[in-house]
């Protein structure tokens, strides 16, 4: 079978959706992430006394586990759009 004959099955047209719906989950995540964050800007103090620790005991604090799922959620949204964007010109006009 072509390609073609592929993208024009129904068993596609499911899967494009879930991806359009976790594209849109993806990016709610991000935006309610990088909104609870504080910003970087310290004042002088910041740039006089520098970082203050943000580990306790080893553990990673909040502000380092918001900038973990930060990159986590961004590469996933980067990588659904990078699908987004290779599915969509294939599908059937009107689709």
């Amino acid at each position: 079978m072509t390609g073609r004959m592929l993208l024009n099955s129904s068993a596609k047209l499911p899967t494009y959706g879930i991806v359009i719906f976790a594209t849109g989950a993806a990016i709610i995540v991000l935006i309610a992430i990088v909104m609870s964050q504080t910003t970087k800007s310290e004042g002088m103090g910041g740039t006089i006394g520098g970082k203050s620790a943000t580990t306790f005991k080893g553990k990673a604090g909040l502000e380092d586990q918001l900038q973990r799922y930060t990159m986590i959620a961004a590469v996933t949204f980067f990588v659904l759009s990078l699908v987004v964007g290779h599915i969509l010109p294939k599908l059937p006009p009107g689709l």
